[in-house]
């Protein structure tokens, strides 16, 4: 297989299915499952990662900062992201968090134990940015989205 981290949510996801993988006996699990960077060529790689960041935008003042810096505060706690990466469902979710602290945790390695793996990878990468880049991105998609409607 090969995809972004999130995809093996959803490989464990589907191994987790009862109705799909009826016997625990021919399903993946977890400790079934191994990554590896996926070198495209043979140059040295260059590991490329997006960041989800929180903004404020600068026309929040008053009780609206507040309420913005609240919500950032709220988000960033390290047992709220924990219950994000550890969904109820017991399928880790695989999301790479930026916080570091939490590639320790020993109830994520615990249900998750490819998070230091998938860190070691994307320790070095690089975040690609410009600017305009998003918006470009977003044509290129839409390009790609009327390509695909085509017969």
């Amino acid at each position: 297989m090969i995809g972004y981290s999130e995809s093996l949510n959803g490989a464990l996801k589907l191994a987790a299915d009862k109705v799909k993988c009826p016997t625990a006996a021919a399903c993946l699990t977890d400790a079934d499952i191994d990554v590896e960077e996926l070198p495209l060529d043979s140059h040295p790689p260059k590991v490329m990662s997006w960041v989800d960041s929180f903004v404020v935008d600068k026309k929040c003042t008053d009780q609206c900062l507040a309420d913005a810096a609240e919500f950032i505060r709220f988000m960033n706690d390290d047992d709220l992201y924990m219950s994000i990466l550890l969904a109820q469902d017991g399928v880790p979710a695989y999301l790479l968090p930026a916080k570091a602290s939490l590639y320790s945790r020993q109830n994520l390695l615990n249900r998750a134990h490819l998070y230091p793996k998938l860190r070691s990878i994307i320790e070095g990468s690089e975040v690609p940015s410009d600017l305009g880049l998003n918006e470009e991105l977003r044509n290129i998609g839409r390009r790609i989205d009327g390509d695909l409607s085509k017969p």
